[in-house]
């Protein structure tokens, strides 16, 4: 059946099929490879910024006319691809390379690391610990003692029923954690009651608080007033943020497997990581 003439056909995504704009990004993309190859940490961190900025809110919203009820499948996944991108490009740089700081830091003083979270949380904080406590210890020089407070499952149906979901996380701390620990968790709102309440008793215990979060459009989060360390991803779209979760943790864990020499620098001779 022929189209009629008021039919309107479907065009190639306006942001993913500009020519000028992909020149550009490949540019910026081949200068940010030539950056990470010379360890130039501030070159990345600008072309990092440069490849969000490309992005812009006129661009961004050009691509999101497109969002509707005549785009395609793969409309749709450029659209996402696009998306993840520009969460991904809004990590900090430098502050992820100070915690890989403070988990070497863990290792030299026999410290432990707890991860936590909620749903899709919960999943990524199991999946980090086990690439921190396998992967990262088979190849590094030392070992982490490392857990996931989300793996217990009969510990933690017996908190929450015998006190309430709120106490997860803490509780379980009350008998592993002391001072000097790190405790990482994830919360793609930032507001996740249990998660809230341990950062909170880390805190009060000498525990060095990591909050991994998502921008809350409702404006500041619990935990970014909160936790020593907060590093936010700049979406709220929950499985953006998490993805971007995941990414970060697997930085935390490929910098020690993939940089031998990282768990051989001492504590005093930190600078090394700059």
């Amino acid at each position: 059946m022929k189209n009629s003439k008021n039919s309107t056909s479907v065009q190639p995504s306006p942001i993913i099929n500009q020519g000028e704009q992909q020149n550009h990004l490949r540019q910026i993309v081949d200068r940010l490879g030539s950056a990470v190859d010379s360890g130039d940490i501030r070159s990345v961190e600008g072309l990092l910024v440069q490849i969000q900025q490309s992005g812009n809110k006129s661009a961004d919203n050009k691509f999101s006319q497109k969002y509707s009820k005549d785009q395609t499948v793969i409309d749709w996944v450029q659209y996402y691809l696009y998306k993840q991108n520009m969460a991904l490009a809004s990590i900090p740089a430098a502050s992820i390379a100070e915690l890989i700081g403070k988990l070497r830091d863990a290792v030299h003083g026999d410290r432990h690391v707890f991860f936590c979270g909620n749903g899709g949380s919960a999943g990524n904080a199991s999946h980090a610990a086990t690439d921190l406590g396998k992967g990262v210890s088979d190849k590094a020089e030392r070992r982490f003692r490392c857990m996931s407070l989300n793996d217990n499952v009969p510990w933690m149906t017996a908190i929450a029923n015998d006190y309430s979901y709120e106490d997860l996380f803490v509780r379980q701390l009350m008998n592993y954690a002391r001072s000097g620990d790190v405790l990482i968790t994830m919360s793609v709102s930032g507001n996740s009651p249990n998660v809230v309440k341990a950062v909170q008793w880390g805190k009060e215990n000498g525990l060095h608080t990591v909050a991994l979060i998502g921008k809350n459009p409702k404006g500041p989060s619990k935990l970014e007033g909160l936790a020593d360390t907060v590093i936010m991803v700049d979406s709220n779209h929950f499985g953006r943020v998490e993805d971007a979760h995941m990414s970060i943790c697997h930085m935390l864990c490929y910098a020690f497997m993939e940089m031998p020499g990282l768990c051989k620098i001492e504590p005093a001779n930190a600078d090394q990581l700059a």
